[in-house]
Formats: C-alpha cells, structure tokens, sequence
C-alpha cells in the first residue's frame, strides 16, 4: 500500500464531491465496462509496465501508468448509441439538459389586498426562476479531467462508443463518418466550436487555452454480445504470440475470474478520500498475476474434495442422514459456490472462521464425524449464524472443502462477502 506523502498527485487521485458516482450502484451484472476493464488489464500485463485500472472514478474507466506512484491517467468514457447509427459533433457538445425549461412552478403563500400578517393567507402558483447551473456535455466532462489533473504529467482522454462518428468535410461540406478520430486533427472551424463550448460549460474565461491533443474518439471492437468470447479470444491470442510468461491452461477460466474481482472491486461504493482508498477498487498488476495463478494452478476438483471427505465419513459408520443430505447437496454446492455474488459465501465465511478458531481443539476429536458435528454445534451459537436456504448437507460439505483446503476456500480472502452499500464518510 501506498505511504501517503504530500504531494499533489497523492492528494488529487480520490474521488469528489462534484463527480457523478453513480454507476457504482450501477454495477448489476458483468457490464461491457467491467469487460472492458478486464481486456485492457489483459493487453497492459502483457508488457513490464505497472497500471491500476479504476472502474466508476469520475468516468467509466480510467487507467493509471502506476498503482505506487502515478503520474500519467487515462480517462475512458464507454457509451452506447441506442437511437441513432453514428455520433455527430453537435451530439458531443451538446449540454445535457441544454433544451430544458429553466423556470420551474412553485407554490408560496401570498396575503390578499388590505390584510395583515395575521389575517388568512392564500397559495398561488408563481413562476420563480432556478438558479442556473451550466451543464456539461460529453466532451466537456472528459475535458474538466485535464485541469482537475494538471499536475499528472500525461492525461490522455478517451471517448469509446459502439457506433462510429460523423462530421462534416471541409473539402466539399459532406458528411464524413470515422471509426477513430483525433480532435487535434479537425479542421479550425469544427475546433473552434468544440473549444468554445468547452469554454462556455467549463465557465472558463475566454482566453483559456483549449488543450484538445491525446483527446480520441474512437468506435470500440469489443462486441456487446458474446464480450466474454471475445476477451478469451484476445487472451488467447497474447498466449499464442508468447506474451504471457505465464503457464495458461484455461484462457476462458482465467478471464471469468478476473471479471468476477474486476466486478467486485467496482462494486466497492465507499467513498476514496485518497489514493490508498481509490486502489481499493482498481485492478493493479499484482491482483491480476495473483488471479491467474489461482485460475491456473494445479488443484483438485472440488468435487472430488467433498466425495473424498464423504468416503472417510462413510467408512466411520456417520449417521446415515449426514453422508445422504451431504451427497444430496454436492451438485448444488459445486455449482453454487462458482456465483461470486450468491449469499453461500457469507456461510462458508461462518464456517471457515469457526474452523479457524478451533482447529487445534477439533484435531483432537479422534473422528471427522465428531469434528463435524462439534463444528455444526459451534457453528449455531454464532450470534450471526443463519444457514437460511440451505440445509445441514450444505452445511457438511462446505466443512468438507474447508477441511481439504478447496479451491473455493483459497479464493475465500478476495471475495466480496456483504453486498450492503458502504457509505461515504
């Protein structure tokens, strides 16, 4: 972790009061941003170089040169064009909300003709101007990035859609339509119009240089359909051009286990008062090697780990009902554990901790069956103990994975236990 210093690139990489956080509670599903996220980690481990990528600070994405010391950031807006085929300039810099009303109806009491303050008063509905507050448009949220952080010595900006953009060619006024384009490369006029509404959303003064280098638009390749697919397909292909120095068997296991932590840490809504905070909720180059070793390393199957532990049960004549509920729920259990998100990883939490806890006492029980049974015994008097939807078999066989060290229970440290929202402070 990071030593907090006083510099301002320590003090500047948090999240703000003014920025839209939004998305956080956002995050549902496997979004395209969070495959998004996982194919540019992918693409930035294999080169030597350290990154942070950060999901739902300030943009979509945003990418740090460093998870020690940053001092470059790329800011990606993700964005889908639902209602129409391309992006045009005027859509860019637009202002949201720019064709809103601005006068808003209010109620207030007023006092009728020739009566006192004491007399009976009356609502009527008047028009009462808001107090107005420019609003941005799409570039002009990108740009504010800039300035915010002045002091990074690169800050590239990057707006990434599914539809391609359009814009008029000087040439002969027709209508252009790219699939990357650089807005320093525009012609003066189309700049101009870009620099000026910057200017007028931003409220910066007329002579503010506008800064439009490292400023892309771009159509992305990532498919919206089938994007796990096509990740796995971009890991493969890194693989095939040995530029992993990593053993891979499973391209598609390794990518759906990046995800599932890209997901996790994105979902992390507690506010970053500092950099140390931020990381909290990026993916740095030491998550993802950790993350493929754990989807690639040699281990059992899981399955084969419960079984084991039922057949040394069975041939110490347990109960009949405890090797039957546990052979009833082993299908279950298997699948169910592979949802990062299913409530069964705050039961295996319960289970490993009082394992933890008692492990010298329960190696001195002379039976697996009586360490089970003494395991479920103490396992209920936790104030916290709700086995809810599942049934003491289920219960068993997590005590069978722990016991034999499973592969669930070795990624137990980096899953997201409680899904309740952690609150700013």
């Amino acid at each position: 972790m990071h030593k907090q210093d006083d510099t301002d690139v320590f003090e500047i990489f948090k999240d703000y009061e003014d920025a839209d956080q939004g998305g956080q509670h956002g995050i549902l599903g496997f979004s395209y941003q969070v495959w998004w996220a996982v194919q540019e980690a992918l693409v930035r481990h294999a080169t030597e170089d350290d990154y942070a990528v950060v999901l739902e600070w300030l943009q979509d994405v945003a990418i740090l040169d460093s998870s020690v010391n940053p001092s470059k950031v790329h800011f990606i807006q993700l964005k889908k064009n639902e209602s129409t085929l391309n992006w045009t300039l005027a859509s860019l810099i637009k202002a949201e909300g720019e064709d809103d009303n601005t006068i808003a109806t209010t109620t207030v009491p007023i006092l009728l003709p020739q009566q006192s303050e004491n007399t009976q008063k009356i609502n009527k509905k008047v028009k009462v101007k808001k107090t107005k507050i420019p609003k941005k448009s799409i570039l002009s949220k990108l740009y504010h990035h800039r300035d915010r952080f002045k002091s990074c010595s690169d800050i590239k900006l990057s707006f990434i859609s599914n539809a391609p953009f359009t814009y008029k060619n000087d040439d002969n006024g027709t209508s252009k339509s790219k699939d990357e384009v650089v807005l320093s490369s525009l012609s003066i006029i189309q700049k101009g119009e870009i620099e000026n509404a910057i200017r007028k959303q931003l409220e910066l003064s007329d002579e503010s240089v506008i800064n439009l280098d490292d400023f892309l638009l771009c159509k992305s390749v990532l498919p919206v359909h089938e994007t796990h697919v096509f990740v796995t397909g971009v890991l493969a292909s890194m693989i095939e051009e040995n530029k992993f120095k990593y053993e891979i068997v499973s391209p598609l296991k390794t990518v759906l286990i990046i995800a599932q932590y890209v997901f996790n840490k994105a979902g992390k809504i507690r506010f970053a008062k500092d950099f140390n905070g931020l990381l909290e909720r990026a993916i740095t180059r030491a998550n993802v090697n950790e993350y493929i070793m754990m989807a690639n390393g040699s281990s059992t199957n899981t399955k084969k780990d419960i079984e084991s532990v039922v057949a040394r049960l069975n041939s110490e004549v347990a109960p009949f009902y405890m090797i039957e509920d546990m052979r009833t729920e082993l299908n279950k259990v298997c699948i169910e554990v592979t949802n990062r998100n299913s409530p069964i990883w705050g039961l295996i939490k319960n289970v490993k901790s009082v394992y933890d806890v008692n492990m010298l006492s329960f190696r001195k029980l002379r039976t697996l069956t009586e360490v089970f049974e003494e395991w479920l015994s103490k396992l209920k008097e936790l104030s916290n103990f709700e086995s809810g939807i599942y049934s003491e078999g289920c219960v068993y066989c997590l005590m069978a994975m722990v016991i034999k060290n499973a592969d669930p229970i070795r990624q137990l440290q980096h899953i997201k236990i409680s899904s309740e929202p952690e609150e700013a402070k």
